[in-house]
C-alpha cells in the first residue's frame, strides 16, 4: 500500500475509506494530534474519533485528548455506545485523560461487580488530575476494603503535589484504616514530597503507620531513585533517612523495630551496622532474625563480626537463622562462619550450616561437608550429602560415593539421588563402584535404576511430564514447562534435565532468592512480585507492574522455539507463572489468538489459575482489548482435564 501523506485539505474532507487507511498508518498517528487540535466542528471531531475507534480502540481513545476542550464530552458518548466489555470501557475512559469521564467512572464504582468498580477505579487514576485525586480521596476516606484498597493505589500512581497534600492530610483521619492506606499510598509514589512525608510518618503516634512508613522508606532503595527523584542534596536527604530509620531499631513495638532492621538490610546501610549488632539481644526473636538477615545483606566487615556473634548466641533459633544468613550470602568469606556452624552442639544448627555450605558452593565448603560425613547424627549427614549434591565436583562426587556405605538407609539413598542428579561420567563410574561392592540388595536396587535413569533419560524418556514438546503446533511457541519452586530447583540442579533447558523466567517475592542454578541458564528473566490481584497495605507485598510486563515481553522477542525448553516456574506453579506463560505465548502469536495461546499453557499446566491482574495489566499493553481477559473468564466452561 502507498502511504498516503498528510493532507492538504481538512480530514473532514476526506472520504471514510480514505480516513480509515490514513488513520491506520502508525507513522501518523505520532503526528495526528495538531491537527485533530484544528478540528473546528463537532460532527467532524466525532467523525474522526469514530473511525479511529474502529480502527484501534486504545489509540482511538487517546486521540480524544488531542481534540478542542468543547468536542470531548460527547467524544466521550462514543466510547459509552461500544459493545465491548465494561472493563474495557473504563480503560478506554481513563485513556483519554478527560476529567469529563470522571463522573461516568465514579458511576461504575458503585456497581456491584468488583471487577468493573476496580478497573473504574484505575481508569481514575489514569487520569490523574486534580478532579482525579479529589475523587480518590472521597472512596478513599468513605469505601471499604478492597475499594479503599483500589483508591489508596490509584493515589499511589499519581506522583503531583495534590495527591501528596490529600495522603498527608489523611494521616490524621480519624480512621485507622485512612490513617494505614494513606501511608501505604504515600509509599508508592517516588516523589521527593513524598519522601519528606514518608519521614514524618515515621514519628506518628499510630505504630500501624510507623511500621508502614518505615517499609516504606525501604523500598527508596531500587534503581537507583534517590539520586534521581530527590535532587542534587539526595546524599544529604538520604543520610538524614537512614538516621531516622536507625531510631526506629529502638521503637517500643516489637513489630516496628522488626520492619526497621528489614527495610535497613534491604537498602544495606552500612552505617546501620553499630545499631544492628545489639539488635542481636532484642527481646523478640523476630526482631533478632530481622538482624541477622540485614547484617547479612550489608556483608561488610563489621556485619561479618556481628553474624559471627549471632552465631554464639545462647538461643540455638539466632544460631540456625545466623547460619543461613551466612548461606545465602554466597561468598567465600562466609565459609568461614559457616564452617562454625558445624561445630554447634544443636543438631538443626550444624544441619543448617552443612545446607549453607551447600549453598557456597566452594572447594572450602567440600572440606567441612566431608568432616560433616562423619556427624554423629544421621539427619546432619543427609543434609551434608545433598549439599555436596547440589556442588557436584569431582571431590564431592567420590565423598558421595563413600556415604553409599552409610549406616542409615536415607543417608545412602540421598548420595544415590545426587548422583543421579550429577549424572557426569564420575557420577556412572561411582554408582557402577557401589552397586558392586554394597552388600544390601535395596541399595543396590535404588543405585542400579539411577544409574540405568543416567545411561537411558537424554536417549528414551522425555524430561517433562505435562510439558508442550510433543504437543507443540505453533512453531514460534518455544517448548514450555510451568514448575512450582521446588520442581524448578530440582531439574536445574539435576544436570540430565537440565541440559534441554535454555530459558527460565522465575518468578518469586522480593525476599525470596531463586533456584540454585537459575543463573547457569543462558536466557533468564528473574520477576518479583507476590501472588496477588489487589492492593495490600503491606509495603513489603508487591502487585506485578507495568513495567513486570514489558520485560516479559522483551524477554519473548528473545526466545527460540527451536532452542531447548522455556521453564516458567512461582511458588505453586498454578497463578503467577501461568498467568506469566499465557502472557508470553499471547504475545508471540497474532491477535485473535488467545484461547489458542492458553490452551497450549494448559497443555503444560492443567491445573493453571493464572493471576488475573497479570492478565490485565497485559491485555492493556498488548492492546487486545478485552480478548486476553475473555480468554481467561472462559477457562471454566473448557473442556480440560484437571
Amino acid at each position: 500500500m502507498t502511504t498516503l501523506q498528510p493532507p492538504l485539505d481538512p480530514l473532514s474532507s476526506m472520504s471514510d475509506d480514505r480516513l480509515r487507511e490514513y488513520l491506520a498508518q502508525p507513522q501518523i498517528r505520532e503526528t495526528l494530534g495538531q491537527q485533530l487540535a484544528c478540528i473546528q466542528r463537532e460532527s467532524d471531531a466525532l467523525r474522526v474519533v469514530k473511525l479511529a475507534l474502529e480502527v484501534d480502540l486504545t489509540w482511538g481513545a487517546r486521540a480524544i485528548a488531542s481534540l478542542k476542550p468543547m468536542f470531548v464530552r460527547s467524544s466521550l458518548g462514543l466510547i459509552l455506545r461500544l459493545g465491548v466489555a465494561q472493563c474495557v470501557k473504563n480503560r478506554l475512559f481513563g485513556l483519554t485523560r478527560s476529567d469529563g469521564a470522571i463522573r461516568y467512572l465514579m458511576q461504575q464504582v458503585r456497581e456491584s461487580d468488583p471487577t468493573v468498580c476496580a478497573s473504574a477505579v484505575r481508569a481514575i487514576a489514569q487520569i490523574g488530575s486534580d478532579a482525579a485525586v479529589e475523587s480518590l480521596q472521597r472512596l478513599l476516606e468513605g469505601a471499604d476494603d478492597p475499594l479503599q484498597a483500589w483508591a489508596a493505589w490509584g493515589l499511589g500512581q499519581i506522583d503531583t503535589a495534590a495527591a501528596v497534600f490529600q495522603l498527608q492530610e489523611s494521616l490524621h483521619h480519624s480512621k485507622s484504616r485512612v490513617r494505614e492506606w494513606a501511608i501505604w499510598a504515600l509509599g508508592q509514589q517516588r516523589s521527593a514530597a513524598a519522601f519528606s512525608a514518608l519521614q514524618e510518618g515515621l514519628q506518628h503516634p499510630d505504630a500501624e503507620v510507623r511500621w508502614r512508613a518505615v517499609a516504606g522508606v525501604g523500598e527508596w532503595g531500587k534503581d537507583g531513585r534517590c539520586a534521581s527523584e530527590l535532587g542534587e542534596d539526595w546524599p544529604q536527604r538520604w543520610s538524614a533517612a537512614i538516621e531516622n530509620l536507625v531510631r526506629m531499631l529502638t521503637d517500643e513495638e516489637d513489630f516496628v523495630r522488626e520492619k526497621a532492621a528489614r527495610a535497613l538490610g534491604k537498602l544495606k546501610a552500612s552505617a546501620a551496622v553499630p545499631a544492628l549488632i545489639p539488635c542481636l539481644d532484642d527481646r523478640d526473636v523476630y526482631v533478632t532474625v530481622r538482624a541477622c538477615e540485614a547484617l547479612g545483606q550489608i556483608a561488610d566487615d563489621r556485619a561479618l563480626a556481628g553474624l559471627a556473634q549471632a552465631l554464639a548466641h545462647q538461643n540455638a533459633d539466632i544460631r540456625s537463622a545466623a547460619v543461613r544468613v551466612v548461606g545465602d550470602m554466597g561468598s567465600d568469606r562466609a565459609v568461614v562462619l559457616a564452617l562454625r556452624g558445624l561445630q554447634d552442639s544443636d543438631r538443626f544448627v550444624r544441619a543448617r550450616a552443612a545446607e549453607a555450605l551447600g549453598k557456597i558452593g566452594s572447594q572450602r565448603a567440600v572440606r567441612g561437608l566431608l568432616q560433616a560425613l562423619c556427624d554423629g547424627e544421621s539427619y546432619v549427614r543427609w543434609r551434608a550429602v545433598s549439599a555436596l549434591g547440589h556442588i557436584g565436583s569431582d571431590r564431592a562426587v567420590r565423598a558421595l560415593g563413600e556415604a553409599i556405605a552409610d549406616s542409615n538407609l536415607s543417608v545412602c539413598q540421598q548420595a544415590i539421588h545426587a548422583l543421579r542428579h550429577i549424572g557426569s561420567h564420575l557420577a556412572v563410574d561411582t554408582l557402577e563402584t557401589a552397586i558392586a561392592a554394597t552388600e544390601s540388595p535395596e541399595i543396590r536396587a535404588i543405585a542400579q535404576n539411577a544409574l540405568n535413569q543416567i545411561l537411558n533419560s537424554a536417549a528414551k524418556t522425555p524430561l517433562f511430564h505435562n510439558s508442550t514438546q510433543s504437543e507443540n503446533k505453533h512453531p514460534q511457541l518455544p517448548k514450555l514447562y510451568i514448575t512450582s519452586f521446588s520442581q524448578a530447583r530440582d531439574y536445574l540442579r539435576d544436570n540430565l534435565k537440565t541440559r534441554s533447558i535454555r530459558g527460565v523466567i522465575s518468578i518469586g517475592s522480593a525476599t525470596v532468592s531463586p533456584p540454585p542454578g537459575f543463573a547457569a541458564v543462558p536466557q533468564r528473566l528473574r520477576l518479583k512480585f507476590d501472588d496477588i490481584d489487589t492492593p495490600y497495605d503491606d509495603p513489603d507485598r508487591h502487585l506485578a507492574s507495568a513495567e513486570d510486563i514489558r520485560k516479559i515481553l522483551a524477554f519473548s522477542e528473545e526466545i527460540h522455539p527451536s532452542k531447548g525448553t522455556l521453564l516458567v516456574h512461582c511458588q505453586a506453579g498454578i497463578s503467577r507463572s501461568c498467568a506469566v506463560a499465557f502472557v508470553l505465548c499471547a504475545a508471540l502469536l497474532d491477535p485473535g489468538k488467545e484461547p489458542d495461546a492458553l490452551d497450549y499453557v494448559l497443555q503444560a499446566r492443567p491445573q493453571a489459575k493464572p493471576n488475573r491482574w497479570i492478565v490485565e495489566l497485559a491485555d492493556e499493553i498488548l492492546s487486545r482489548n478485552g480478548k486476553l481477559i475473555e480468554t481467561l473468564e472462559a477457562i471454566g466452561t473448557r473442556n480440560v482435564r484437571f
